[in-house]
């Protein structure tokens, strides 16, 4: 089961994947078999990765967008079309 307690496994689970298996990680964050790990050190995992879309999805800082983006050559463009279509109005006026 997906619970809050289980907040620090969830997220040693990811960590391990994503340093060993990144599939296995994008695997179980595309099933979204977890939702109570801790999002920003997942995200920095997935950047290093190469799963940048999964880091992309994670990261709530502009400035982490802005540096994960610029990997587009590795992203499939219709994910970034989704991705850059549900973000705020008040993000695409920051710069």
């Amino acid at each position: 089961p997906d619970l809050a307690e289980h907040a620090m496994l969830q997220t040693k689970v990811l960590e391990i994947n994503l340093v060993t298996f990144p599939n296995v990680a994008d695997a179980i964050l595309a099933n979204s078999m977890f939702t109570h790990y801790d999002r920003p050190r997942i995200a920095q995992l997935c950047e290093k990765a190469g799963l940048y879309m999964r880091a992309l999805q994670h990261y709530t800082d502009l400035s982490d967008v802005k540096r994960v983006v610029v990997n587009t050559h590795a992203m499939d463009p219709q994910a970034l079309l989704q991705y850059f279509g549900g973000l705020s109005p008040e993000w695409a006026l920051e710069g």
